[in-house]
């Protein structure tokens, strides 16, 4: 790939975070959504070589324990590499003008008259809160147990139960918005 000044094409510090062969003085002719396509497809190569590891770790462990939680968290990077690859070929795909199945789509044409769905969405960021105020107790009442165990694990669902509420208040706006 041709390289030029940074001095015509600025890079955003950023996007410079993956890419240490780019020195400080060069980077890609390419548009910054190439770029950021680029740095999109290391990372969801990082995350799968990470999720391969994980699965490795599992299957070596010999202890319940381990596989417990190794299992956890290979789950959650199973996700993320879904998410990243979602995010990628939306990207892509706008980047191509092409419709690729994986894509996220529907955000610009969500309908109106969703009254119902502003309603239950409402009602799930209830309900999450809740399961929060919850968890929390659960931490308190089970301190010490199984050497904090399951302690950690409340915490974990805690920040679950945070991030759906964000994934929810997003809906929320963007219904309102529609």
């Amino acid at each position: 790939m041709e390289k030029m000044p940074v001095t015509n094409f600025p890079m955003p510090e950023y996007l410079m975070i993956y890419r240490p062969e780019w020195s400080e003085t060069e980077v890609p002719a390419s548009s910054e959504v190439e770029r950021l396509v680029d740095e999109f497809e290391f990372h969801e190569e990082k995350e799968r070589e990470l999720v391969h590891r994980y699965r490795e770790l599992v299957h070596e462990a010999n202890n319940p324990f381990v596989e417990f939680l190794l299992g956890l968290i290979v789950s959650d990077e199973e996700k993320h590499y879904r998410v990243m690859c979602a995010m990628l070929s939306t990207l892509k795909g706008d980047l191509l003008w092409t419709r690729p199945k994986d894509a996220i789509r529907g955000l610009a044409d969500l309908p109106g008259g969703h009254g119902e769905l502003l309603e239950l969405t409402e009602d799930f960021i209830g309900l999450e809160k809740e399961g929060i105020r919850t968890y929390k107790k659960l931490i308190e009442g089970s301190e010490g147990y199984y050497r904090g165990l399951f302690g950690m694990l409340f915490e974990t669902m805690i920040r679950d139960s945070e991030k759906h509420i964000k994934m929810l208040e997003f809906l929320r706006e963007r219904l309102k918005e529609a």
